[in-house]
């Protein structure tokens, strides 16, 4: 699994296709960084094109008209209060096998469930949330990760990925989000700096919207989209691709068959940026392990020429 992480989006903080809220837009405006020619921004498996915008627009984060998050939900809530769900929540029968895993009755059945382990009190938190999980018609599998995080396999969504439920010590914190125009504009601009200064260190980022939903982060994302879009030349099925990557480094389906559908988005433009930053790495990597090889062979020569000059058989 990859630990090192180059870029993270919490999954639950994406707005991916939908509109900003007029509303939002008229209270807190718009404002935009100055156009960035590095960098290199892979959105929901398709490549954009540089120059990259990134601006504050409503209580969203955009790069190049793209949502990527936002930094306040709209309507602004109130406090929250929980463990008010005192009867285990009913699967609703309008969720089968193709229901998606942003259908609003998922969401609704997912908060309604974690809510009424916390109403319970109990200490097996994420064993529970698991079991109970698992039972609806879309889910796969589901298992534990940790003592506040579990996976989810949709059958037909994301496959695996993380997802954080709060321990027992966070019951009744509540989250106050502020309400005057200034503050929030702050808290817009930080997020808009944070992805501007991350693109004019030329950083690749891998974010997740449009038609595929995906999260995943950690060191070497730009080698593996780099390793995908070249075994989509050679004519390999995402299936192939997905099966190559993903024993190292876990890479979804989804991502596989998102960068097939949007192999046409990677142009000139990537392939100069992944020519600067990935392929010089890539060979570095390949001369390390054959100056290894060497390395072995002559040492393995050396032991046999000492058992020769002794005596012994090869």
């Amino acid at each position: 699994m990859k630990i090192a992480v180059m870029f993270v989006l919490s999954f639950c903080c994406l707005s991916g296709a939908f509109a900003v809220d007029p509303a939002a837009v008229e209270f807190l405006g718009e404002r935009a960084e100055p156009e960035i020619r590095t960098g290199c921004v892979v959105y929901g498996g398709e490549y954009l094109n540089s120059p990259y915008v990134v601006k504050r627009k409503g209580n969203e984060v955009f790069i190049n008209e793209r949502s990527i998050r936002w930094f306040v939900p709209w309507p602004i809530p109130g406090p929250v209060v929980r463990g008010v769900t005192k009867v285990m929540p009913a699967i609703p029968d309008a969720i089968d096998e193709n229901t998606s895993e942003w259908d609003k009755e998922v969401r609704k059945f997912k908060l309604e469930l974690l809510d009424h382990l916390i109403y319970l009190g109990i200490t097996n938190r994420v064993e529970r949330f698991v079991l109970e999980i698992s039972k609806l018609p879309n889910v796969s599998s589901a298992q534990v990760l940790s003592d506040r995080e579990v996976a989810v396999w949709w059958k037909n969504g994301t496959q695996g990925v993380p997802c954080m439920i709060y321990p027992e010590r966070h019951d009744r914190r509540r989250r106050k989000w502020p309400q005057d125009k200034k503050t929030l504009q702050e808290m817009g601009d930080r997020e808009v700096a944070k992805f501007a200064s991350a693109l004019r260190g030329d950083s690749f980022l891998l974010l997740p919207g449009g038609d595929c939903h995906v999260a995943i982060s950690g060191a070497g994302l730009d080698r593996d989209v780099y390793r995908a879009i070249e075994m989509c030349d050679a004519g390999l099925s995402p299936e192939k691709i997905c099966e190559k990557l993903g024993g190292r480094t876990e890479f979804p389906m989804e991502l596989s068959e998102a960068l097939v559908r949007h192999r046409r988005s990677f142009g000139d433009a990537y392939f100069a940026w992944a020519k600067r930053k990935v392929v010089a790495v890539i060979e570095a990597e390949k001369r390390a392990e054959r100056e290894r090889e060497e390395k072995e062979a002559a040492e393995r020569e050396c032991a046999a020429a000492r058992r020769r000059g002794r005596g012994f058989s090869p």
